[in-house]
This record gives structure tokens, C-alpha cells and sequence, in this order.
């Protein structure tokens, strides 16, 4: 009976061992990316109390030359008060898909990196612009982006802040929704004031689970922000869409189902 409990006993612990390994090995990414975050914003960044963050001033301060001797690739730094989102903005020259699966530090992991096309405009002067980042069930990354399905979250964080070496700008939540992967908020090369434009742009906010008084014009600049859905379709996408004008009261009441990784 004592060799039994002894067996048994000896078992159970392999087992938690295992399970423990197990769950290092699944958190490690995570941890390190926070970690590597943590590092860089504070060797580059000067930040104030974000309680004190106001539409004029985010209470951030870049230092780009820094960054830029960590990776090159690094062109601005995206932060949305109130969620995780306070990131590192990649650009690769010529591999699209390449910060999908390195850090800001082009150490490979799952959690990736906040990153734009490499043909698209460093300086953000493109009427539209795509920041492409993972839904991390620990919410890194763009991991609280489905937050935006619900109205009230909408209105509790709306100001997204992209800062950039020689400009900064303040963006304003509009719309945000589940779509598919080739859905016209996908489209770039617009020109501000043309009708092309202005028809994105409505179709942007008529796809919207939220509502807001205001919707930019066919003169500012939008910016969407791109994760996968919180279900895991490889075909579908969460977008959350803002643009760099002043801020936009939240109205009514209403939300949608997300569309984690």
C-alpha cells in the first residue's frame, strides 16, 4: 500500500511539473514582451500621469534617436490612455509580414510588433493609413482593440495618440467592426477630397457598431487600426478606425459583437 501512495504520489508531481513547464513555456513569450516593452519605454519615453493626459497633450515624450539605434525600423510610437496599447510603430523596408512575428527588438515571437506596410508613408501624410498588430488573449499588442465593439469603451478611451520624430498627432475612434479581409477598409492610396475618399469614409462609419456626432471629413486623415477577431476566423478582421481632427462626442447607446489570439 505505501509503495502504492508512493507511486501515486510520484506521479502527481511529474504531472504539476509537466503542467508548470508547460505553462511557463505558453506565458514565456508573453512575459518577455512585456519585459522588452517595459525596457524601452523606459529608456524613450518621458511620460506624465495619465490622469493628467488632455486632448492637446498626451503627457508623452519620444526620444526617437534612441529608438532609432535600438531598430531603425522603428518610425513613431502608437498610445491609446486607458489601455495597453503604449507601443513601438514598425516599418521593414521590404518584408510586409516580417514584424508579424518579431519584436520591436527583431527577436522572433508570437506577439509580434505594431507595424505598417512598407509602402506606405512613415510620416502618416497618406490619406489612409493601416497599423497592422496581434489580438493577444493578454491584451499586448492590439489585444483590447475588441473593446471597441462596446459603446461604452468607445467612449471611455477614444483619443488614439501617434507620435512621430517631427510631428504628433491626436486621433479621434469613429467606427469600429468586424469586416473581411477584403473589405474595402482595406484599401489605401486615396487622395483627401475626392469622392472616392468620402465614399470609404462612409462606408467606414455605416459598418460601424458604434455612433458618434460627428464623422471626419474628406480632408483628414484616417488611420485604422487592423487585429485578427477575438473567434479566430482567418478570414474576417476586427478594425478600429480614428482620424486626426479634433475630438468627437460619443452619442447613444449601442455596440456589436467582436469579431483573440
Amino acid at each position: 500500500m505505501k509503495k502504492i501512495k508512493l507511486w501515486i504520489g510520484g506521479f502527481l508531481f511529474i504531472c504539476a511539473s509537466v503542467s508548470a513547464f508547460l505553462y511557463i513555456q505558453e506565458e514565456l513569450p508573453y512575459i518577455q514582451g512585456r519585459l522588452e516593452t517595459k525596457k524601452l519605454a523606459g529608456a524613450c519615453l518621458k511620460t506624465g500621469d495619465e490622469k493628467t493626459a488632455s486632448f492637446l497633450d498626451p503627457e508623452i515624450e519620444v526620444d526617437f534617436a534612441r529608438l532609432k539605434a535600438i531598430n531603425p525600423d522603428i518610425i513613431g510610437w502608437i498610445y491609446i490612455p486607458g489601455t495597453q496599447v503604449n507601443d513601438p510603430i514598425l516599418k521593414h523596408q521590404e518584408e510586409d509580414a516580417y514584424y508579424l512575428t518579431h519584436t520591436p527588438e527583431k527577436r522572433e515571437s508570437k506577439l509580434g510588433s505594431i507595424y505598417m506596410h512598407h509602402d506606405a508613408a512613415a510620416d502618416f501624410t497618406d490619406a489612409h493609413t493601416i497599423l497592422f498588430g496581434h489580438n493577444m488573449k493578454s491584451g499586448q499588442r492590439f489585444g483590447e482593440l475588441s473593446g471597441y465593439a462596446d459603446e461604452d469603451f468607445a467612449k471611455a478611451y477614444p483619443d488614439v495618440w501617434i507620435l512621430l520624430p517631427g510631428e504628433t498627432l491626436h486621433c479621434t475612434v469613429y467606427s469600429a467592426y468586424a469586416c473581411p479581409v477584403d473589405d474595402l477598409t482595406y484599401t489605401v492610396g486615396y487622395k483627401t477630397g475626392e469622392r472616392a475618399y468620402r465614399d470609404f469614409i462612409r462606408h467606414t462609419a455605416e459598418a460601424s457598431c458604434i455612433r458618434v456626432k460627428d464623422l471626419p471629413s474628406d480632408g483628414d486623415r484616417i488611420i485604422t487600426l487592423s487585429t485578427c477577431t477575438d473567434s479566430g476566423d482567418k478570414g474576417r478582421r476586427f478594425v478600429v478606425n480614428c482620424f486626426a481632427a479634433e475630438a468627437k462626442e460619443l452619442s447613444g447607446k449601442g455596440g456589436c459583437e467582436a469579431g483573440r489570439k
